[in-house]
């Protein structure tokens, strides 16, 4: 066995370096010009690739995943995970935008979104709560105050303040009207709106107000079974 002392070359198993930093960077592909880029591989030879998308430098206590996910955000406590999630928002504050542009149309703060282009109308509304594939509210500050849970619940039209849809579809005929609450698949949807009333608690299936426009009613029952209905509240009717 030889002692060998000084630099090893490459062609001899070594880095030819003296450095631990210098030999990473002899065995890496040339740094030259490939500042940002990720270090991949096409399963023969290792090189330096550009990142897809557009990245902006997180805010404070924020993350941000996604093609185009937040756009240019200053404000802070944000999640953004998805394609044009939040894309739209600059100073929002304490915002969850979770899915395929979820909230990409909002530019307040303080709603959370989840789901498939889940709050896709929202722009202005705050201290919102939107969870389902297509679920939303509508564009101004109206609907605020709205919690809208299920799968195309909620619709672009809906702008009373405090709405409450839970179940698919529900809540879509819900307009102006304020502080309504519609619990069941497609529970103030199908049938009769409630339009621009106000303090409805509509429970069931397809269930709805007696009139377009009604106001401070509760009915709990399915309208598939209209002889199940209950109709309580002012200008409502029982049915036995």
């Amino acid at each position: 066995v030889t002692a060998y002392s000084g630099v090893v070359g490459l062609t001899k198993g070594g880095s030819g370096q003296t450095s631990a930093n210098a030999s990473l960077n002899a065995f890496l592909p040339s740094q030259t010009g490939n500042s940002g880029k990720f270090l991949t591989t096409d399963a023969t030879n290792s090189s330096w690739s550009t990142l897809t998308g557009t990245f902006t430098t997180p805010t404070t206590n924020s993350v941000f995943v996604g093609s185009t996910a937040n756009g240019s955000m200053t404000g802070q406590k944000n999640i953004a995970l998805g394609p044009t999630a939040l894309d739209s928002a600059t100073s929002a504050v304490s915002t969850v935008a979770i899915g395929f542009a979820a909230g990409t149309a909002v530019t307040t703060g303080g709603e959370v979104f989840i789901g498939d282009q889940a709050g896709l109308n929202v722009t202005t509304a705050t201290q919102l709560v939107v969870i389902g594939s297509a679920a939303t509210l509508g564009a101004g500050t109206g609907a605020s105050e709205s919690v809208i849970i299920g799968n195309s619940s909620g619709a672009s039209t809906v702008t009373g303040q405090g709405t409450i849809g839970i179940g698919y579809g529900a809540a879509q005929n819900v307009t102006s009207g304020r502080f309504n609450t519609c619990i069941g698949d497609l529970a103030c949807f199908q049938g009769v709106g409630i339009g621009t009333g106000h303090g409805n608690i509509v429970i069931g299936p397809s269930s709805h107000v007696s009139a377009t426009n009604s106001s401070g009613q509760i009915i709990l029952g399915s309208s598939t079974e209209p002889t199940n209905i209950m109709y309580l509240g002012a200008g409502g009717d029982l049915v036995a």
